[in-house]
């Protein structure tokens, strides 16, 4: 069995923030969290945190449990679900601290990189239950983009969403 996926990693990602407008509640500052893969009944969903954060762009930032997953089917590109978190609560995560070396170009560099791998490391997930085959330079390397782009205090967030997909890379 081969995996049923005709819309890229960054393509979902798109589709999720265009998505955005109609969500109930979302407010224009809620920043749309990295990507994390979903199998449900044998289909292939990426499902996209969205998170409130308070503070100065490029400076420590407070951020909050994301309130709002935006889950987008990968074979047909539409968005089959929004699942509403807390309601309203804004419960704290913590402290991202942004490191001063890492430039904006950096970070759009190591976002496109994990896009890629995404879509490489979904090819090599077995049938519909996900068990992934990657050979271990590739999930080295991709735990290694992960936790360069990674919201520290959302971890636990968006492992919650797909523990096996997180143990996988050790993460």
């Amino acid at each position: 069995m081969t995996l049923a996926m005709s819309v890229s990693a960054q393509s979902a990602a798109q589709i999720a923030s265009e998505h955005r407008g109609e969500i109930e509640d979302l407010p224009l500052e809620a920043a749309q969290g990295l990507p994390v893969p979903v199998w449900e009944g044998g289909q292939l969903f990426l499902e996209f945190p969205f998170f409130l954060s308070h503070g100065r762009p490029r400076s420590s930032r407070e951020l909050f449990e994301p309130e709002w997953i935006v889950k987008v089917d990968l074979e047909t590109g539409v968005v089959s679900g929004v699942d509403r978190r807390h309601a309203g609560e804004h419960r704290p995560a913590g402290i991202l601290e942004w490191d001063p070396a890492r430039t904006v170009q950096d970070v759009e560099a190591d976002r496109a990189l994990l896009f890629r791998m995404i879509d490489e490391l979904l090819g090599l997930a077995r049938g519909g239950d996900g068990v992934l085959h990657a050979p271990a330079p590739v999930a080295s390397k991709f735990a290694e983009v992960w936790q360069r782009l990674e919201q520290k205090p959302l971890h636990e967030c968006y492992r919650s969403l797909n523990p096996a997909w997180f143990d996988a890379f050790g993460l």
